[in-house]
């Protein structure tokens, strides 16, 4: 080969490493920069998942009855402990269930004008109030029945 076309093969050579040279540093950057989005947006989609998970179980837990409480106002201190150890044993099955299965209609009208039995005396439940979550409470009066 002649010397003008070694000249012109490596002025091809050195111009095609010089361009690609070039083009690298110029998409390089381009890449970079796009690396460093898809990375940001995988932790924001990572961030998202653990959210959605979290609000996931929150809407599928179930609240339960956890415990209750009975206030009892009666004749005497001795008659509302004795009366209340009665209505927390109809109770007892409350626990454990949950919440929304709860119907608070049907324990407040179960619980008023119910006639409980202290040795001779009677005594009529009116239910006063009544509140349904975690935590059970409930009011009620107890009457002596007239003739007991």
């Amino acid at each position: 080969m002649s010397g003008f076309w070694l000249r012109l093969l490596a002025a091809f050579l050195v111009g095609s490493l010089l361009g690609a040279a070039v083009v690298n540093a110029l998409s390089g950057k381009r890449l970079e920069s796009l690396y460093l989005e898809a990375e940001k947006l995988r932790v924001e989609l990572s961030e998202q998942q653990e959210k959605l998970s979290k609000l996931t179980e929150k809407i599928s837990y179930r609240p339960v009855v956890e415990d209750f409480e009975v206030h009892v106002k009666g004749p005497s201190p001795r008659e509302e402990v004795e009366v209340e150890k009665q209505v927390r044993a109809m109770l007892h099955e409350l626990i454990g269930k949950p919440v929304d299965q709860i119907d608070p209609w049907l324990i407040f009208s179960t619980l008023e004008g119910r006639i409980i039995e202290l040795g001779k005396e009677r005594f009529r439940l009116r239910a006063r109030a009544a509140l349904f979550d975690r935590q059970v409470v409930i009011y009620l009066e107890a009457e002596r029945e007239p003739g007991h």
